[in-house]
């Protein structure tokens, strides 16, 4: 069982010690410990709080990882029914691949449609 009595006389010396260090004194200052002259306080310094180098969200490192995986294709090679040539790339080189291919096939529609007069007539 705690002893309430004990509790109760702690509490009252630190009150004093309080009481004692800002009794009549004014705001900002303190007692000096040596003389017990007022001299004022100086705040502590201050000193802006950092905040840590975001690094890739997870969405990021989905993403990353998504591209970065090998994606392996087989075709069959231009003139012949057995041989067949396996290219292994990975998801942003295969992007590319298609993408390029993309623009190769409207530029020869592009061409083709401009040499023959504008199509339909």
């Amino acid at each position: 069982m705690p002893n309430f009595g004990m509790m109760a006389v702690l509490a009252l010396v630190a009150t004093a010690a309080t009481a004692h260090t800002t009794a009549g004194n004014p705001a900002g200052t303190t007692l000096a410990p040596d003389t017990g002259a007022i001299a004022p306080s100086t705040p502590p310094a201050v000193v802006p709080a950092v905040a840590p180098s975001p690094g890739p969200t997870v969405a990021e490192l989905a993403k990353i990882k998504y591209q970065t995986v090998i994606v392996c294709r087989t075709s069959i090679e231009t003139g012949s029914l057995i041989a067949k040539k396996k290219t292994c790339l990975t998801r942003k080189q295969w992007e590319y691949v298609s993408d390029e291919n993309q623009k190769t096939a409207r530029r020869f529609v592009e061409d083709n449609t401009n040499k023959q007069g504008g199509g339909a007539n």
